[in-house]
């Protein structure tokens, strides 16, 4: 599952930098490549004294979750689960990490 970068400002699951179709092509070593958009900027990442939601990591949580229940109808493995990413797609999945509420949504990352 790939968190794209842009500072949580900006960037989507359309990056250019990572495109699927270029990570799938290895046919040795099979791939199913997953994105997906988060809120961004102030609607995703509020910041500040007295800031209690951060819905930029909640819509991942639940990026990640759907990728649990589905995963295996395109033929994938939710127990095989790779969160990565770049600049701050890796940051936030540093926050994955440590989270309980992201507990075994990913077993392994790429930062």
């Amino acid at each position: 599952v790939y968190f794209h970068g842009g500072q949580n400002q900006r960037g989507s699951a359309q990056d250019e930098l990572f495109q699927g179709d270029l990570i799938t092509r290895n046919k040795e070593y099979p791939v199913i490549f997953v994105s997906f958009d988060f809120r961004l900027g102030l609607f995703g990442w509020i910041q500040g004294y007295g800031a209690t939601a951060n819905l930029g990591l909640r819509d991942q949580q639940m990026a990640l979750d759907w990728v649990q229940k589905n995963i295996a109808a395109f033929g994938g493995n939710p127990h095989k689960v790779t969160a990565w990413g770049h600049s701050d797609g890796a940051n936030d999945i540093l926050a994955h990490l440590v989270s309980p509420q992201s507990n075994g949504l990913f077993q392994k990352a790429i930062l």
